[in-house]
Parts: structure tokens; C-alpha cells; sequence
């Protein structure tokens, strides 16, 4: 299926180059005949390399708050996304946002899902938070991966800033991005919580309701249950004949990550190496893996 234009919109933190590169690497990989353009927010400095020629790196150190380890999460990443985008327009083509560290393993279903938001009047696709990794709303998606066409949702009209308050659902407040606003948010999920599942729709409320308030249609993409990889994983791994030694590493280090299948296929994998940096892969282990069982 040939694609016209794809315009990929990704936030890099601390660290995330070598595993943007890999991301990067597995789309070229499953869309070679799409003209793909990346914009890159990199404020840390920690891009390693191009990967594509069509590349713009915004490096604008006034879109994060200096030396506050809060804000460095969900408030942060909105401010960079909202600038991406605001410099977007509908000749963007199909508009991609997704996570330096959120790898997309099964070209085919990545190509499924282009091809229903190019024949559907303006749908949004994207995922949601896991209820076991944060105490989030699941009625809104998460800007880890979010997939719409330019010409029918305008990018400069979507604001992922966070929702704020002690509301839910669609009476929530919206504040303007603080610190302050981050840190009482942050200490809310923290305690009281902890015992409301409707706590905290957070970055892609907004988005959400926008889109729906101009008729439109937003695409829920849930985790599959369960923390641990996937039998299906596993098996994938053993087809590709990759090293027991290495499986057992990266499947033991990946046990925190969260996996997405659709209709039964193991379609991406996030790493959610924010958890625990130590605990995930080396680069080039995670290269060599994910390269194997890559659209198989």
C-alpha cells in the first residue's frame, strides 16, 4: 500500500538517541516507499544521529522547566508535542506522534492501521495508559502512539497539555502548564489516587474531546493484560533462532514493558525504560531482537 507523506513527531529525553535510532530504523523498515519526515523535540541533547535526511530537531530549552525532576514527565512532553504541532499543517499528510522507546514490531498492522485512517472521516487512532503501570483514565489516549490525517484533524488545533483537578470525565479543569500544577497533580495519583480509577485523564483528554466535538472518532488501542511478555513473544523469538542466552536477557529485562496486539498479533512493544534505566536492555542487544522477530 503506498503511502504519500507521513510526518513523525517524536519527544526525546534523557538518554532516549540510541533507542530513537531503533524506532527510526523499524519504520524506514516498514514503510520504505512513504515519504517520512521527523521532527524531533531533543531539549536534552541526546540525539546521536540522523537517521533520515527529511529530519528537523527542535531544540528549544525554553519548552521545559529547568532542574524539576516532576515536571520532566507528562507536562514537559505536552509542551513539545503542542509546539510540533502548532507548526503543522494540513499538508503534513498522515501525522504519526509516537515515543523514542515505543517499537513497532509488525509492519503489517502498522500498515492496517494507516490504511483505516485514510479511508475514515477524521479518526484519530492511538493507546492508552496501562491501569497497572499509572492510576490514568483509559478513556483517552496516551501520547505514546497516535496516528491522523492532517487534512482532516487541523495539528495546530490539538492540545495535549494535561487535564488538572479533582474531577473526572469531561468536567474536569484545565490550568495553564506549571510546575506547581504538575506537583499537586502528581501528589493527588500518589494517594486519593490510588483508589479512583477515573484519576488523572492527563496529556490527550483535550485531544480527545476535540475530536470528538467536531465529529470525529478516536481509536482506543489498550495494552494487552498482564505485565509480563507474551507467550507469543517468546515464540516469535525461538522461530528467528535468536540465542537462548540472549532471549532469556531480554525477556527477563523487558518484563515492565507493555505489548499491543491486535486481533491476536503482536503488533508493538514499549519498552518503559523510565521504570527502571538499569534494568533495561543494552542497545545492541535490543537492536539485534527486535530486528528479528520484526514483521514476521
Amino acid at each position: 500500500m503506498e503511502i504519500d507523506q507521513l510526518t513523525i513527531i517524536s519527544v526525546l529525553g534523557p538518554n532516549d538517541g540510541p533507542y530513537w535510532d531503533i524506532t527510526a530504523e523499524l519504520l524506514l523498515q516498514h514503510l520504505p516507499d512513504t515519504n517520512i519526515f521527523f521532527h524531533l523535540v531533543d531539549n536534552y541533547r541526546t540525539l546521536t544521529k540522523t537517521t533520515a535526511t527529511q529530519t528537523t530537531v527542535y531544540r528549544q530549552d525554553s519548552l521545559r522547566f529547568e532542574n524539576s525532576l516532576v515536571t520532566r514527565g507528562s507536562i514537559e512532553h505536552s509542551r513539545c508535542l503542542n509546539h510540533v504541532l502548532s507548526q503543522l499543517g494540513s499538508d503534513a499528510g498522515l501525522v504519526a506522534i509516537i515515543d523514542p522507546d515505543f517499537f513497532v514490531i509488525d509492519g503489517k498492522t502498522l500498515r492496517h492501521f494507516i490504511h483505516k485512517i485514510r479511508t475514515s472521516d477524521r479518526m484519530m487512532l492511538g493507546t492508552t495508559w496501562h491501569r497497572q503501570w499509572v492510576t490514568k483514565s483509559q478513556d483517552w489516549i496516551a501520547p505514546h502512539f497516535v496516528l491522523f490525517d492532517a487534512a482532516k484533524i487541523a495539528p495546530n488545533l490539538l492540545d495535549f497539555s494535561t487535564g488538572f483537578g479533582f474531577e473526572s470525565g469531561g468536567s474536569r479543569r484545565t490550568h495553564h502548564l506549571t510546575p506547581l500544577h504538575s506537583t499537586v497533580d502528581l501528589a493527588y495519583r500518589l494517594t486519593l489516587g490510588r483508589f479512583r480509577s477515573g484519576s488523572s485523564p492527563d496529556t490527550g483528554y483535550m485531544v480527545a474531546e476535540h475530536v470528538r466535538s467536531v465529529g470525529g472518532q478516536v481509536h482506543l488501542l489498550p495494552p494487552r493484560p498482564g505485565r509480563r511478555p507474551p507467550y507469543v513473544l517468546g515464540q516469535l523469538m525461538q522461530a528467528n533462532s535468536i540465542q537462548p542466552e540472549l532471549a532469556r536477557i531480554f525477556l527477563k529485562s523487558a518484563q515492565k514493558s507493555e505489548f499491543f496486539e491486535d486481533s491476536g498479533v503482536l503488533w508493538a512493544m514499549h519498552l518503559r525504560k523510565q521504570a527502571q534505566l538499569n534494568a533495561a536492555p543494552p542497545v545492541s542487544l535490543l537492536r539485534n531482537v527486535l530486528r528479528s522477530i520484526s514483521d514476521v
